[in-house]
This record gives C-alpha cells, structure tokens and sequence, in this order.
C-alpha cells in the first residue's frame, strides 16, 4: 500500500517537473501574442489598464469585458512594442465577462494563441502572462485548483497568482493552449483566482453594448489644447454628439500662486459673462447650456496644490463643426481657445502616448498632494538626473522645494522654468510669491511687472502689484494697480476699494471719500462695514 502510495506521489511529481520544464518553450511562443490593453476616458487619460490575448491571425482579440467597460477608446500594445487603436466590439458574453474586439490594422499574420477543447482537471498544470501594475508580460504558475458553475457559466479557480492588469489574460495550459479568461479574485483568501472558460465564448453575440465604443468613437475627437494664456487648462476633447457637444477640460494646479486657494467656476445664465463656441467661417456664435461646474465663485471649492480635476462644458448640438473660437467673459483668468481644428484623426499620437506615460511623474504628484514632499523631492532629484529640461518635472521640483521651505531652490527651479518658457506668466507671478516671502521686495516687484508684461490679462497679477506698492507706500502706483484689477476682474470688492481709497487720501486725491464710501456700501457684515467707517471718518473728517 506504501509502495503503491509512494510510486504515486512520484508520478505526479514527475508529470508535474515535466510540465513546468517545458513552460520556457511555451511560453516563448505564446507570450508574443499576449498584449497589454490601455482604456482611455473621455479627458485623454488612461482609465484603466489590462491585458487581452490574439485568438486568429487577422488580430481578432480576447479580453474580459470589465478591462473594456467604460471606456471612450482602447489601445493595445503588442509583445514588440507596437501599438493599435481596437476599432471594434464584435462579441460579448456579459454573464462570462469575455469580450471579443477587432483591431484598426489590416495585418493578417498576428501570433495567436489556440483555444484548448476542452476544460481540464483539478490539478494540472497551468500558467498565465499578464501585466499586473504596470509590469509587462509577467509569467506566473500554479494549478487548477476547482470549479464552481454560476447560472450555467463554468467558472475555473487557479492558484495562478493574479493582480490588477492581468484581468483578461490567458489562463493556458502547459500545451500553451488558453482553458480560460482570467476575470477576478478574492482578496481575502489566498488563492482564490478565476477565469471564466473559454468554452463560454461559444456563447457571445452581439449586444447593444457593443456598438458602444464604436459610437463614441465616431464622434469623440482627441484635442489636449493648452489654453494659450494659462498652460493649466487644457482642452481634452470634444464630442460632438446628436443632441449636445460636450467640451471634456483638466485643470491642474500647479502654482505656487495660487496655492491651495485655486478655484474654477462657470456662470452659464449670463451670456455677457459665459462661455461660446464662435464658427470661423459663419461666426455663428453657440452659447453654453450647462456644466458640470459651480454656477459662482463663491460656491467653487477650492483646488488644492498639485491637485487636479475634470470638468465638461455643454452647447446644443452644431451639426458641421470644422473650425471654431471658443471664448468667454468671466472672472479671472482669460481661458479662451482661438483657432480649434477638429482633428482628422481622432485619437492618441505616440507623441500623446509619451505625454500621459510618465507614471513616475503621476506618482509624483500623488506625493505631493499626500504632502510627502522630502519624499517626492527624493524621486525628483533621481528623476532630473535621467531626464533633463522637462518642463512639468520642473514644476513639481520647485513645488516641493518651496512646500519644504526651501526658498532659495524653489527660485532657482522657478528661474529654470523662465529659461524653458521664458513667457509663462505665471512663472514669475510664482517668484513674485516667493520673493514675498523671504522679504525680497525689489524682486517680487521685478517679477510680478513681468508677469504683467507677459499675462496683462490675468487681473490678480495687478491685486498683488497694487499690494506690494501699497506696503511701500507708491501711493499713485498702488491706485492704478487697483483700478486696472477693478476693470478687469468685473468683481467689486469692499475692502479693495477701502485701500483705494485709503491710497487717494495719502495724496490728497478728492475721489477718497467716494471710494471709502463705495467700500461702505459693499461690506457683507456689521465688522467690515464698521472697519471701514472706521478710516472713513479718520479721512473724511465724519463723526
């Protein structure tokens, strides 16, 4: 009976040690028709990331529907490298989470991975090539560890250790044949990893689903348009759908400026202060109907440093739209676009491709926003040394150095960003702050005038000259400063005309009184406005 167990035991292990030596040979020529699967949201951004397999030589693919779901459009990137869009859902089977998709190429020499007959027992040999957090074509083995059938769906555990990125893989036997399509696990056991089978995509069809992506793809053009007079917002998208046209914008704040004081709103009820979509060839203007946005400032939160959001703009629908402006009339910032081209082609460049790749950076700014800035500084500083004069590096390098109370590097990296773009604006309104800070009033002067020079438009910049100039007593300069950011920001505020006014009785100017006055008439409480009658009387000899 021993002898019996014991001859046993060692059949296994040598079918066991059989099949995993020949796992190099297996996987060297499946491993090439294993691709990653990139999904991208209606912002250009990667949604979510996963892997699929080639199941014919024409590049039909093989994924599970959940890498797929959601998305506005989907890339793949195969064994080499070489990247192509998925044109279309062919097929899917909901209940089995597999989904079947054709690729924008009209190659028809694909490496491709057979599909194995039949479901095999518990205890044999398998592996799957995935790429689980950004790592690519990562091999991992294990067993057929059970079964469980769920409505009618043969479900297959494994012992395959699988993580996020691998959703979609092949689970394939030691013929390197695929038994199933891994799909999820639980991640309060140890080993509790499914794939659904293959045998189940005998049971795909066509579903209103899968004209989904096809349809946005058809309307959804890719833009990634800075705005010209402030490089934080960018222009993702447009969708110009049957019943509206959607513009898709990130903002990301990424000025010391602003600090954590940032804000974004959009007044969509008064066309005098809104946004438009202008035509170049009618100038047909098309005023917004709606947006995801605040309606006020005083209602927008607050944008944090290094933090980013999204947001939508809406217009009725423009049935031919080739060339437009699209301009508004708000507070603060000029956020207009001049000039917008529907692109020819819809999606993502390779230029792009490097543009929304730069993972480190992405980690990065999550250490910022997490206020782990010696550590983000750590990950910087390695990064320059590797990759040298990127711009948004730069940028994270000085937000750090100046979090960190670091003055002296935060000007020197903000002094650099001048030197990449010796135009931005808000680069030296940037210095200006930091100049600020540490007391250096002749050079936070000689930096906000040349934020004004290249950014007359932004209104803050003339606030924050008209305070510096009040500090030091250019009475005269201080009461342009603040006229100019009156005129441009459209905004009447209580203690703005307070100081105006307060400037004017220091040179004797007769309109004082009136703007103290005006400053009365504004305040929004009981101290403000007892403050100000305060230097009203004091000025206006009031009892």
């Amino acid at each position: 009976m021993k002898k019996n167990l014991l001859v046993a035991v060692l059949f296994i292990l040598t079918i066991s040690v059989t099949g995993f030596a020949q796992l190099p040979a297996v996987v060297a020529k499946t491993g090439k028709a294993v691709f990653q699967i990139e999904t991208f949201n209606e912002f250009g951004g990667v949604y979510t990331t996963g892997t699929g397999f080639f199941i014919d030589k024409n590049g039909t693919g093989l994924s599970a529907w959940h890498v797929l779901e959601n998305a506005y459009f989907a890339y793949i990137k195969d064994f080499g490298g070489k990247r192509y869009r998925i044109k279309k859902i062919s097929r899917i089977n909901l209940d089995a989470d597999i989904v079947e998709f054709l690729l924008d190429s009209i190659k028809t020499d694909f490496p491709f991975i057979t599909l194995a007959p039949t479901i095999p027992p518990k205890g044999t040999n398998v592996f799957t090539i995935g790429n689980p957090e950004d790592f690519e074509s990562v091999v991992s083995t294990g067993v057929v560890s059970g079964f469980k059938t769920d409505d009618g769906i043969r479900i297959i555990q494994t012992s395959t250790p699988i993580s996020a990125g691998s959703s979609g893989g092949p689970l394939l036997n030691m013929a390197g044949q695929a038994i199933g399509v891994i799909s999820y696990s639980y991640t309060n056991g140890q080993n509790l990893n499914f794939a659904y089978s293959v045998l189940e995509r005998k049971n795909m069809k066509k579903d209103s689903l899968t004209d989904l992506m096809k349809d946005v793809n058809g309307k959804f053009y890719l833009l990634n348009i800075k705005a010209k007079h402030d490089p934080k917002l960018t222009l993702n998208s447009i969708e110009l759908l049957d019943s509206i046209t959607v513009l898709n914008f990130s903002f990301a704040n990424l000025s010391i400026t602003s600090g954590d004081n940032a804000y974004v709103y959009c007044n969509t009820k008064n066309k005098d202060e809104t946004y438009y979509i202008q035509e170049k060839d009618s100038l047909t203007k098309h005023y917004i109907k709606s947006s995801s946005l605040s309606e006020i400032i005083e209602d927008a939160p607050k944008i944090k440093l290094v933090q980013a959001i999204h947001f939508n703009l809406i217009f009725d629908t423009i049935k031919s739209l080739n060339t437009f402006d699209l301009r508004e009339n708000m507070k603060g910032s000029d956020w207009s676009f001049k000039d917008i081209v529907i692109p020819s082609k819809q999606y993502l460049t390779s230029e792009m491709f490097t543009q929304y790749n730069k993972s480190q950076f992405l980690a990065t700014s999550s250490k910022l926003r997490r206020e782990e800035y010696s550590e983000a500084k750590t990950v910087i500083d390695k990064l320059k040394d590797s990759i040298k004069n990127d711009e948004l590096l730069e940028q994270l390098y000085s937000i750090a150095s100046f979090s960190l109370g670091m003055p002296n590097e935060a000007i020197e990296s903000t002094k650099k960003l001048i030197e990449l773009n010796p135009m931005q604006s808000n680069y030296y309104s940037d210095l200006y702050v930091i100049y600020i800070q540490i007391d250096s009033t002749k050079e936070a002067l000689e930096n906000i005038n040349k934020a004004i020079q290249y950014g007359e438009e932004h209104a803050d910049y003339y606030f924050y000259r008209a305070e510096l100039n009040y500090k030091l007593e250019n009475w005269k300069e201080s009461i342009e400063d603040y006229d100019k950011y009156l005129s441009i920001s459209k905004n009447d505020v209580a203690s703005v005309y307070m100081v105006k006014g307060i400037a004017k009785a220091k040179i004797n100017d007769n309109g004082a009184c009136a703007d103290l006055e005006k400053a009365k008439d504004l305040a929004e409480s009981d101290r403000e406005w007892e403050k100000i009658n305060k230097e009203y009387r004091k000025y206006c000899n009031q009892k």
